[in-house]
C-alpha cells in the first residue's frame, strides 16, 4: 500500500529544494526548457521511491537531470502522438471539406454542424480516448525508464499492461487525479485572491506544479518498488 500521507508531505521536507523546483516552472517561455530539469529531478524522486529512500534527492548533476528530463518529455510525447494524429488528422480533413464545399457554393449551416458532428466530432471522441489511455499508461512507462535507465524500457508494453491493470496501479493513478484537482482548486482560489498582485499568482502555480510533480512521482515509484 502506498503511504499517502508521507507522499503528500514529501514536496515539503525542505522548501530550499521545492523552491528550486518551482523555479523551474515560474518564467513563461523560460520554462519551456527549464521544466525539462525539473522533470529530471521528479523521475529521479522516482528513483529514490522505489529504492526506498524517501527524501527529496538534491539538485546536482544538472546535465543528468535536463537529459532524463528530456527523455522523459520525448516519451511523453511519443505515447501522445496517436491521439494528436488523429485529431490532426479530423481537423484538416474537416477544414478540407468546408473549404470544398464553400468554394463551390454548397456550404451552409445545415451541412456545416454535419460536417462538425460527423467528422470532426468522431475524430474528437477517438483523439480524447487515445489521450485518456496514453495518460493513464504515461506514468508506467516513465517508471520503467527509471527503473531500467534504459529509453526502450518506457515502450515495455508488455510490462506496461502486466502493471498498469493492477488494483495498486489504479489506485494510485485516481488517487493522484483527484489530488491534483484539489490541489489545482486550492491554488486556483489562492490566485484568484492574489491576482492583483500578477507575480505571486504565477509563483503559486509553479509551486503547485513542483508539489504535484514530486508527490506523484513518490506515489508511483513506491508502486514500482514491488
Amino acid at each position: 500500500m502506498v503511504d499517502w500521507g508521507r507522499a503528500v508531505k514529501m514536496p515539503f521536507q525542505d522548501w530550499k529544494k521545492l523552491g528550486i523546483a518551482g523555479l523551474m516552472y515560474v518564467i513563461p517561455v523560460v520554462n519551456i526548457v527549464t521544466s525539462f530539469f525539473a522533470t529530471g529531478y521528479g523521475l529521479k524522486m522516482a528513483e529514490n521511491s522505489m529504492k526506498k529512500k524517501f527524501s527529496l534527492p538534491e539538485w546536482e548533476d544538472w546535465g543528468g537531470l535536463f537529459l532524463k528530463g528530456l527523455l522523459g518529455a520525448i516519451i511523453s510525447i511519443i505515447f501522445m502522438l496517436p491521439a494528436m494524429i488523429v485529431a490532426f488528422v479530423g481537423i484538416r480533413s474537416t477544414m478540407f471539406t468546408m473549404f470544398s464545399m464553400m468554394m463551390s457554393g454548397t456550404l451552409d449551416t445545415y451541412n456545416l454542424w454535419g460536417i462538425l458532428f460527423d467528422s470532426l466530432g468522431i475524430s474528437v471522441v477517438v483523439a480524447v480516448l487515445l489521450g485518456l489511455i496514453a495518460i493513464y499508461l504515461l506514468p508506467a512507462a516513465l517508471m520503467f525508464f527509471v527503473k531500467e535507465d534504459s529509453f526502450a524500457s518506457a515502450f515495455n508494453f508488455s510490462g506496461i499492461f502486466k502493471k498498469v491493470f493492477t488494483g495498486d496501479y489504479f489506485v494510485a493513478w485516481l488517487g493522484l487525479v483527484v489530488y491534483g484537482i484539489i490541489v489545482g482548486i486550492i491554488a486556483g482560489f489562492i490566485s484568484g485572491l492574489l491576482a492583483v498582485t500578477v507575480v505571486l499568482p504565477i509563483v503559486i502555480m509553479a509551486l503547485v506544479q513542483a508539489i504535484v510533480l514530486i508527490t506523484g512521482m513518490t506515489v508511483f515509484g513506491e508502486v514500482f518498488q514491488k
